[in-house]
């Protein structure tokens, strides 16, 4: 595949000039004003922390587990937007294993045709384990709108350590706040009869509350095999700004919001180490892998659908006598 080394140097670059400002930016950090009942305000009454600014000529798609901007040129999302909680990854519903066209994509989405033979993974931006909670959310995850052409040993591998550090953090935190997509720019290679662009780079960006501070993570993360750990693509949100030319967290105050953008949060004790590791699942996935179907009917009498990792095998709607 042909790449545009000037597109990577440019990559590259912001995350060297990013290492090397962090102790600047961490020595000259604004001491913010704001009480922890405020910071609770903020955070309590805005749901929509995960939908990036937008214009009224982007095509906005809202399903029930996400929502995206889809570019019709690229045939692919922009950007995916959700909301990942403690309780949502308590549920194992299935992995499904259909791809489908998006039925809300106007213009037409990918399909099976644009993949066969192409050598790429149907790569999730939203991952399936993300969208466990429900039999429609995972059904969602697998709408070709959530899906971007990804080598094998990057879906597989550093892609995937990212997915397990934001699931970690959903853990860890409660409820967190997630944008990813592939870095769409002029120029990219296309598979398919549909024309979908391979893209040279992806980004997730992480938006949460640890005790009364509010903290944004981003990964920018070359579109290649790599064994390096995924704290080394960290970079601030405002590098990711800069590249894709998305506005995330837009609802939060400026000064906050210029604040955390600004930061790369490295020496947070936020991460964990068994997400580098693709030979051993972390404690989460391990959690999620040996689920069973909860053993409970419900009230119309039909089996439960929800999984559970409890003990009595019943789901936490279950547990308790009705």
């Amino acid at each position: 595949m042909k790449i545009s080394y000037r597109y990577l140097i440019r990559i590259f670059g912001f995350l060297f000039f990013t290492l090397l400002g962090i102790h600047n930016a961490e020595a000259q950090e604004i001491q913010l004003k704001y009480t922890k009942a405020e910071i609770d305000s903020i955070w309590n009454t805005q749901p929509n922390f995960h939908i990036p600014e937008y214009s009224q000529n982007d095509q906005i798609i809202h399903h029930s587990a996400f929502s995206l901007s889809y570019n019709e040129i690229h045939e692919q999302a922009n950007w995916m937007g959700y909301t990942l909680t403690d309780k949502n990854l308590a549920y194992g519903f299935e992995r499904e294993s259909d791809f489908l066209p998006d039925p809300l994509v106007k213009t037409g989405t990918s399909d099976d045709i644009d993949f066969q033979n192409s050598g790429f993974d149907r790569g999730h931006l939203a991952p399936a384990a993300d969208m466990a909670w429900s039999s429609k959310s995972m059904h969602e995850s697998f709408y070709y709108s959530n899906i971007s052409p990804q080598w094998p040993a990057f879906n597989r591998g550093v892609w995937k350590k990212s997915e397990m550090m934001v699931r970690h953090w959903a853990m860890k935190y409660s409820k967190i706040y997630v944008v990813t997509g592939p870095v769409l720019v002029d120029g990219l290679e296309k598979i398919g009869v549909n024309r979908v662009s391979i893209p040279n780079a992806f980004y997730k960006v992480v938006l949460f509350r640890k005790n009364s501070q509010l903290l944004a993570v981003a990964f920018l993360i070359p579109h290649e095999a790599s064994k390096m750990s995924i704290k080394y693509f960290s970079v601030p949100v405002d590098s990711v700004e800069k590249i894709t030319g998305i506005n995330f967290f837009s609802q939060l105050p400026n000064d906050i919001e210029d604040l955390i953008e600004s930061k790369n949060n490295l020496k947070q004790d936020i991460w964990v180490t068994s997400t580098d590791s693709n030979n051993q699942n972390s404690d989460l996935d391990s959690k999620l892998i040996q689920s069973k179907t909860c053993n409970a009917q419900t009230k119309t009498g039909k089996p439960c659908q929800n999984k559970t990792t409890h003990s009595s095998g019943r789901c936490h709607l279950h547990r308790s006598p009705r």
